[in-house]
């Protein structure tokens, strides 16, 4: 008799959590704007087919918005939001989540999709390299306060 009471209550347990775990993919966004991007970060490599060397290039992000600073000068500046679908060398990439960064610094404003790997301290920004668009690490050089 006990066998039988368990198994209700087995069954309920089971379909709680596929119903928690059920979605439709276009519903849930990316997890990679608030999990830790904000803050300033230091580009210690750069992949592409240009001058050797890592320019001298300072970014800042808060939960929506970013500044690239190289030598001290402002370079970019704008919003950024994460996409289902990131659009490098302009094929869109349906597997891959990412970040669309609209540069508002320019005129009219630019609009740039990167792949995103966010580990610990170190945020790979990758623009499209097979493309010859830069692959960009990061360091993290201080948490917003």
């Amino acid at each position: 008799m006990k066998r039988f009471a368990l198994n209700p209550l087995l069954l309920a347990a089971l379909a709680s959590a596929g119903l928690l775990g059920c979605a439709k993919s276009g519903d849930a966004e990316p997890a990679i704007v608030g999990t830790g991007m904000a803050g300033t970060w230091q580009l210690v490599k750069m992949e592409c087919e240009c001058l050797p060397g890592v320019p001298n290039e300072t970014a800042v992000f808060t939960d929506s918005t970013f500044s690239v600073s190289t030598n001290g000068h402002l370079t970019a500046q704008g919003t950024y939001t994460s996409v289902a679908a990131v659009n490098t060398c302009g094929i869109g990439n349906s597997a891959t989540p990412g970040l669309r960064f609209i540069d508002k610094l320019p005129t009219p404003a630019y609009q740039h999709d990167a792949q995103v790997s966010l580990q610990s301290n170190t945020l790979v920004l990758d623009y499209g390299l097979p493309c010859d668009v830069p692959r960009k690490t990061y360091q993290r050089i201080q948490a917003q306060l």
